[in-house]
């Protein structure tokens, strides 16, 4: 049941389109969470296997909450919340580059570069990888936007930016990457 809330019901209300009500669904999602998921339980493999596939959900859940903000053209808001995901969730690439959106949206140019040194240091560092080609195309395209020239104000999702430029029209939701490693 929680599962399918998390999985279904949350994004088919994002993707409707009514994002003031989806931040609303979000936030009461996760108003819910209470600690990590059956903290005490997890020795077996199957139960450890739902949790770790639950706690997925819910940082998901915190990504799509943030991509409906930005879709409100409320990017500052998000700052903190991004940059404390990507404490959290250092490996997350998805999150770095919604980061770069909202500081690159809040008119803050050089902070968004920034934060695409410090992602590309930290996976090179960790796991002898460059960013993924979205991360290095929004690099691109922030790095190539003239400084008079204001970006677009309501890109829902890092793939807005990437796929079509911080100008372009809104394309399909941007995927985690699948390369995960199996419970």
């Amino acid at each position: 049941m929680v599962g399918r809330v998390f999985r279904v019901q949350l994004p088919a209300t994002a993707a409707a389109g009514d994002h003031e009500r989806a931040i609303l669904t979000f936030e009461g999602a996760l108003a819910l969470w209470r600690g990590p998921v059956l903290e005490d339980l997890r020795d077996g493999p199957i139960l450890h296997a739902f949790a770790t596939w639950l706690e997925a959900a819910k940082i998901d859940c915190m990504g799509m909450m943030i991509e409906c903000y930005m879709a409100l053209g409320r990017h500052r808001e998000v700052i903190s919340r991004l940059q404390a995901l990507i404490m959290d969730h250092p490996l997350r690439e998805d999150f770095y580059c919604l980061l770069m959106l909202a500081l690159f949206y809040s008119e803050r140019r050089a902070e968004a570069l920034d934060v695409y040194r410090s992602a590309r240091r930290r996976l090179h560092d960790e796991l002898g990888l460059e960013p993924c080609d979205s991360l290095q195309e929004l690099q691109q395209r922030i790095l190539g936007n003239e400084q008079g020239r204001r970006p677009r104000r309501h890109a829902a999702t890092a793939a807005d930016a990437v796929t079509h430029g911080a100008t372009g029209p809104r394309p399909r939701r941007a995927s985690p990457p699948r390369n995960r490693m199996p419970v």
